[in-house]
């Protein structure tokens, strides 16, 4: 494919105007993002599932491998120069940036249950302390 599209009406979409056709180089930037879009899609939508299922241990290593993948897709970035991205890299670039932001939210959610947990635990420690509940006294009884 040369990068140029028709449209319903007989029009170039996309690259019409002044656009140059897609060169080796920006169809391997091409393959790659799509490579590293579809990865991080199934490592983001494996985050959604075990912050569903409250699985801390997977999200430990799912966040490492995330990480991974946002490294590498930000050194690929660097990298593109005056290199323009097909408008379907664009578009997978746009979904990560969406389950992202869903995955953030997600996150919150979890962390400020965790607060409120916490907040709760240490409540319910306080007020044993200042009731003599568990003061040395009542222990040896």
């Amino acid at each position: 494919m040369d990068g140029y599209s028709q449209s319903q009406g007989g029009a170039t979409s996309r690259n019409a105007g002044n656009a140059k056709p897609k060169t080796d180089q920006s169809a391997q930037v091409d393959l790659v993002i799509q490579r590293l879009a579809d990865k991080l899609t199934s490592v983001l939508q494996e985050e959604r599932e075990a912050l569903a299922q409250r699985d801390d241990a997977k999200i430990g290593m799912i966040v490492t491998r995330k990480n991974q993948l946002t490294l590498e897709l930000s050194r690929v970035s660097a990298s593109l120069d005056d290199t323009q991205p097909s408008d379907a890299a664009i578009e997978s670039l746009q979904k990560i940036r969406e389950g992202l932001a869903d995955n953030h939210r997600l996150l919150g959610l979890h962390v400020e249950a965790l607060r409120e947990i916490t907040s709760l635990v240490a409540r319910v420690v306080q007020t044993s302390q200042s009731d003599g509940t568990y003061s040395e006294l009542s222990a040896q009884r």
